[in-house]
């Protein structure tokens, strides 16, 4: 004799905000944006947890790395990896404008992105201004 699980409405209640929140836009798995988000996710999440990053992005951990790394290798984009901070550093852009990446992606996925902007909230509250700063300050020698 086997048991069935059912589930009822009652086992996940869904709340007021669950119900009524926009649904995030799927972004296709061979779509040139999906770069262009993980770039967002990058800069605006305040984490380097793969899990949430790949939940971000909308993507697999394995795209995100793979990313990450056509990032580096064709657009020039450099990466600061801050363990003490435990989340990533858009250094440099290369080729690309973050800018315009990031307006780009608010106009052709508004509700990803504000689930991007709302992450970064929750994650932490670093100011930004510090990150396009040079970092030759007085505390920093070359040396040793």
């Amino acid at each position: 004799m086997t048991r069935q699980n059912k589930k009822t409405s009652s086992d996940n209640p869904v709340t007021y905000h669950e119900l009524h929140a926009p649904s995030l836009e799927p972004v296709p798995a061979k779509s040139p944006h999906r770069k262009y988000l993980v770039l967002v996710a990058l800069h605006m999440v305040h984490s380097d947890d793969p899990d949430l990053l790949c939940e971000a992005a909308d993507c697999s951990e394995r795209t995100l790395h793979y990313v990450k790394n056509r990032l580096r290798d064709q657009d020039g984009v450099v990466f600061n990896h801050d363990r003490n901070a435990k989340r990533y550093f858009v250094i440099e852009t290369g080729v690309l404008d973050l800018p315009k990446v990031v307006e780009m992606m608010r106009k052709l996925y508004p509700n990803r992105f504000a689930y991007i902007q709302e992450l970064g909230e929750k994650t932490g509250a670093a100011d930004e201004q510090h990150l396009w700063q040079p970092t030759d300050g007085p505390g920093f020698s070359a040396a040793g």
